[in-house]
């Protein structure tokens, strides 16, 4: 427990900032280097100036007891804190200039997994959602790590489509893993864990804040060859992902929308200024150079035998009046992400009505 100190204790120094830490670790190699090295060898690294070097010694004087039980409170909860450097970073997002000093991880990360971004506006459209669904799916149907923010709108159904299909997906939060925003979303965020992971760069208890969510969106286009924009407004934080992954060195792809709708303005921007056109999938992973992953016969034969024992259970229990998704979950048996994918999918086959407040009935 003790080893995980120095990282926490040296990004907790005020004005410290990722950049700042990484280029230590590229010097020292090991944060209780860092703390343990005198303020005239510290000031001469280029970004720590005099103050900084005198900061860095303060933190190393505090009391461990603090960082004790942020550490403590992870490890109740199940989850595990990975320091830069330590076994088990993502080596794609330690290569971009500012990789997060400490991750939060519920749930498994997925070594060496090649992942594609599929980001969005929160306020979708029916087109957007649908298309992020579908090429999700697509995506981890061929085993492709399928990361997004867990946000309303496109990250949702981005996250749905590839627990649809039994792949892996990875959400990351601009909040503490105790925080879970949006509170609608913990179910989701249940299920995302139970085969992928849930992760964030902040303490435990860390409030959603606006600040939190462009240092968020770096992480999402890190850990991904690419970044994929499903629907944006001109002015909107998936703009600001695309514009990191391109920073990052990092393919962008956008998918074209309605030129009267201003929920495409900012994909359609994106086009004009080199980005991927993509129409599904299959387009992104031509541009990466992948290969479709092929699943046994067997295992095809047993998933979509499985779908279909799902759809058929949802379907028994939905009645013409509406019935909430949480009451459906219980009558099922079935987690919130697995179900609300089933329930998109059974909705454009144009089985079942989907009412406001998440509410459902058979069509």
């Amino acid at each position: 427990m003790s080893s995980l100190l120095p990282w926490l204790k040296l990004q907790a120094t005020p004005g410290i900032g990722a950049l700042r830490f990484a280029r230590l670790m590229e010097k020292f190699k090991h944060p209780a280097k860092v703390l343990n090295t005198s303020e005239e060898t510290l000031s001469a690294v280029s970004g720590i100036s005099s103050r900084m070097a005198a900061a860095i010694k303060n933190t190393a004087r505090m009391s461990d007891e603090p960082f004790l039980r942020e550490i403590r409170m992870a490890e109740e909860t199940g989850v595990r804190i990975l320091g830069l450097g330590m076994e088990g970073y993502p080596e794609l997002l330690s290569k971009i200039p500012d990789p997060p000093p400490v991750l939060y991880i519920r749930g498994q990360l997925p070594a060496d997994a090649v992942a594609v971004a599929i980001v969005g506006s929160r306020n979708a459209t029916r087109y957007g959602r649908d298309h992020a669904f579908k090429i999700a799916s697509e995506l981890a149907a061929s085993g492709i790590v399928v990361v997004s923010g867990l946000a309303r709108g496109i990250d949702a159904a981005a996250h749905e489509g590839a627990l649809a299909s039994g792949g892996i997906t990875i959400a990351v939060l601009g909040s503490g893993l105790n925080q879970i925003y949006p509170r609608e979303h913990q179910r989701l965020a249940q299920s995302i864990a139970s085969s992928g992971a849930v992760i964030s760069s902040f303490t435990m208890n860390t409030l959603p804040d606006a600040p939190n969510f462009p240092a968020r969106n770096r992480i999402i286009s890190g850990l991904c060859l690419g970044t994929a924009v499903m629907e944006a407004a001109d002015r909107s934080g998936s703009l600001i992902t695309a514009r990191l992954a391109g920073e990052q060195g990092r393919e962008v792809f956008a998918l074209p929308g309605n030129v009267r709708s201003m929920k495409s303005a900012g994909t359609h921007r994106l086009l004009r200024e080199g980005a991927c056109l993509i129409e599904n999938a299959r387009d992104i992973m031509d541009e990466l150079g992948i290969k479709k992953v092929h699943i046994p016969a067997r295992a095809c034969e047993k998933k979509e035998n499985l779908l279909a024992m799902d759809q058929s259970g949802v379907l028994k229990v939905l009645e013409a009046d509406p019935i909430h998704i949480d009451e459906l979950a219980q009558r099922t048996g079935m987690a919130a992400g697995p179900l609300s994918a089933l329930l998109f999918t059974l909705e454009l086959q144009g089985k079942i009505l989907q009412y406001p407040g998440k509410y459902f009935a058979k069509s």
